[in-house]
């Protein structure tokens, strides 16, 4: 199955786009949550990687809107939040809006694997 990045950051884009094809993934991006719910309204995909921290339509926000379309069709991804902030605060709003699972920024490509596997 393809991995959907949802990440704002072009660097970060490049970066996490190669560890997850050297994982043996497809891929595609969104560059911001309005582009990550459009997506996920078209493709089921078994992993999501989501930005927290991004403008217009946040990481929180898009899982919130996926969770809720998901309901309709009965698929449900797994939603890995990717972020730089490790607070309480922020890891308890990412599972409150219903993603499964937290990486903290950096990370190196065996603590994605260990996520994608």
């Amino acid at each position: 199955g393809k991995v959907l990045l949802v990440e704002d950051n072009p660097l970060n884009q490049k970066v996490l786009g190669m560890f997850i094809s050297k994982l043996g993934f497809e891929f595609d991006v969104a560059s911001n949550g309005i582009g990550a719910v459009n997506l996920c309204s078209e493709n089921n995909y078994p992993f999501i990687l989501m930005d927290i921290y991004m403008p217009g339509m946040d990481g929180p926000e898009a899982t919130i809107k996926i969770r809720e379309n998901e309901i309709a069709t009965g698929y449900r991804s797994k939603i890995i939040a990717i972020t730089a902030n490790e607070s309480e605060e922020s890891v308890k709003r990412c599972y409150d809006s219903g993603m499964d699972d937290y990486l903290v920024k950096p990370f190196t490509l065996d603590v994605l694997k260990e996520k994608l596997v």
